[in-house]
């Protein structure tokens, strides 16, 4: 088992995967992670992809910022392609699709898909805690053209969409635009879904100066 003291001073926060995965998934206590040379054997790609340590990446921000460490101490591209690729993508096959284009070890799918998200009908009914209850769609994980129809009475004009993680934090944040289109109002914006992990989220749409609608998801 690790010992919680471990550091990894030569961390550096480099994109949008360090920001999210450095920091949202907090495991102080060091509690399941594998030791340190395994995760330094992890970014030096000497483990084979479906190794343990690889999906615990996405699940502990201390051992993601420890695998980034030495990552970036090594100053080798194709290392930071695998870390993008395990830490991210879990190393894991569904459908037959592999998470690991990187590696050059299975099929990927770059396809844009279309996915309708229609609220018009949703309830306002609200549970004990005030939140409205609401039936979770399921989104795909892969870049999507995702259009929005909101609940009815909803107007025209500027809105904001937000996908937020478990513990609060916001993932991706949109712009959009409501227009009727055939006498419907409809908003329609791109998302890659691709780079986040397989769970529950709150896709939260707001028209400009408004409160968080919030309607839950499930990408798988």
């Amino acid at each position: 088992m690790a010992r919680h003291t471990r550091e990894n001073p030569g961390f550096r926060h480099e994109d949008q995967i360090d920001d999210l995965f450095g920091a949202a998934y907090p495991n102080p206590q060091r509690s399941g992670c594998p030791e340190k040379d395994t995760l330094r054997a992890a970014a030096q790609r000497e483990l084979p992809i479906d190794h343990a340590a690889y999906d615990h990446l996405s699940q502990c921000s201390e051992c993601y910022r420890e695998f980034r460490a030495h990552q970036q101490a090594s100053r080798s591209t194709w290392v930071r392609a695998a870390i993008a690729a395990a830490a991210v993508f879990a190393i894991v096959a569904v459908g037959g699709i592999y998470a690991g284009r990187i590696f050059n070890i299975g099929p990927w799918s770059d396809g844009t898909g279309s996915v309708v998200l229609d609220y018009r009908n949703d309830s306002v009914t609200r549970n004990e805690a005030g939140e409205p209850e609401r039936p979770t769609r399921t989104l795909p994980r892969k870049k999507i053209d995702l259009i929005i129809m909101p609940p009815i009475g909803s107007e025209s004009g500027s809105y904001e969409l937000r996908l937020v993680g478990s513990t609060g934090q916001v993932i991706l944040h949109r712009s959009m635009t409501g227009q009727m289109e055939n006498f419907e109002l409809r908003m329609r914006t791109n998302l890659d879904l691709r780079p986040l992990p397989r769970g529950s989220y709150l896709l939260e749409i707001r028209r400009a100066g408004e409160d968080w609608d919030p309607h839950p998801v499930l990408i798988r």
